[in-house]
């Protein structure tokens, strides 16, 4: 996401929260809600692994759910490029 911004020339703080970056990118185009649902069941991830003393771990099922969610965006992100430059 931060790549996109910068690809797209918007300034932003460098902070892990995913749903102000989500933010800065709808500012410039509009995204749909279901990108945030799904960005919001990550956001706690952003910050909570790289303290796991305090943090449960994930079962397989949320950390599957998590994966393909990163996947998704991921593709969001590689299409909105791949468009801009063809």
């Amino acid at each position: 996401m931060k790549a996109y911004l910068v690809f797209l020339e918007v300034a932003f703080e460098k902070k892990h929260n995913l749903i102000y970056l989500l933010d800065l990118i709808n500012e410039k185009e509009k995204v749909g809600d279901e990108l945030y649902e799904k960005l919001e069941k990550l956001e706690d991830y952003a910050v909570e692994v790289r303290y796991p003393d305090e943090m449960a771990e994930p079962t397989f099922e949320e950390a599957t759910e998590s994966y393909e969610i990163a996947e998704q965006v991921k593709g969001f992100i590689l299409q909105k490029i791949h468009f801009a430059n063809g």
